[in-house]
């Protein structure tokens, strides 16, 4: 009996966990566009997002500048 109360307390804690978190309309809105504009290749689009220099880890370097980040999309 114990062990069944201790695994449904279990299953009650973690369910929030498979629950996504809600964003902010705002948010929303921005995230949708992206995706948009990725999945139609808008390169022009997505470079005005992104803030530069945009910084990558080693060995991928760094992209400087809006023309840098087309050129490489």
């Amino acid at each position: 009996m114990k062990f069944k109360i201790i695994i449904l307390f279990f299953l009650g804690g973690f369910s929030n966990l498979a629950l996504g978190q809600d964003l902010k309309p705002e948010y929303q809105k921005f995230i949708k566009t992206f995706i948009s504009n990725v999945k139609n290749e808008k390169k022009e689009a997505v470079a005005d997002i992104i803030s530069y220099p945009f910084k990558r880890e080693y060995p991928i370097p760094t992209i400087n500048n809006k023309t840098e980040f087309i050129k490489r999309y």
